[in-house]
């Protein structure tokens, strides 16, 4: 069974859109002339994975993003039977 769009079966669906909690590291900050902090950033972070949520819509329907890297909210896919009838070439998603 696979996900896909129900506007368009040939677009899989590729996951759920999530939340992941981070903390990013600072060294320390100044305060600007217009009294905004300017944080100096470490460029590292620190990934909360325990906290992971799968992020919803206005109405709770899951979100999930298409192999476009498009949301889709859970009334817009479908579940097919097999790939087959999707018309898909299945393959992995090239990382960015």
């Amino acid at each position: 069974m696979k996900l896909v769009r129900k506007d368009d079966h040939k677009v899989r669906i590729f996951g759920t859109l999530e939340s992941v909690p981070a903390m990013a590291y600072i060294s320390g900050a100044v305060r600007g002339e217009n009294g905004v902090l300017e944080l100096h950033y470490l460029g590292g972070s620190e990934i909360y994975w325990d906290a992971q949520k799968t992020s919803v819509n206005d109405a709770g329907l899951r979100l999930f993003v298409d192999e476009h890297g498009e949301e889709v909210s859970e009334d817009s896919v479908e579940l097919l039977e097999d790939e087959a009838e999707a018309g898909i070439a299945w393959s992995k998603r090239s990382q960015p």
